[in-house]
């Protein structure tokens, strides 16, 4: 899903975090004492290159911050188009989302 649409909720000190619709009209985010993305109007308003580089921004501040379990983080981030096309593919197979790259050495 795209930034504009994808809220992030997540605990401190935790591995607890996910990623889902905004509006979240179904509570999803209910059991997270933090939240970030399209719920916030300025994230919407910012142009496509702003929103690249908050992701990573939130990302880090999610991680280093706030002391998200960061396998957990990057997991939850791959549902956010902007993020998963913004990193290299052997960061996709290492969560095992991905597939193995040809460049790949065996």
């Amino acid at each position: 899903m795209k930034l504009v649409e994808a809220m992030y909720g997540w605990n401190r000190n935790s591995d607890e975090i996910d990623v889902g619709p905004w509006p979240d009209t179904t509570g999803w985010s209910d059991r997270y004492s933090l939240t970030g993305g399209a719920c916030y109007t300025n994230i919407r308003q910012m142009s496509p290159d702003e929103q690249a580089a908050q992701i990573f921004i939130d990302f880090h501040m999610i991680v280093l911050r706030d002391g998200v379990d960061v396998q957990a983080a990057h997991r939850a981030f791959l549902k956010i188009d902007e993020f998963r096309r913004s990193i290299a593919p052997e960061t996709m197979r290492r969560s095992g989302r991905g597939e193995e790259s040809r460049n790949t050495p065996r």
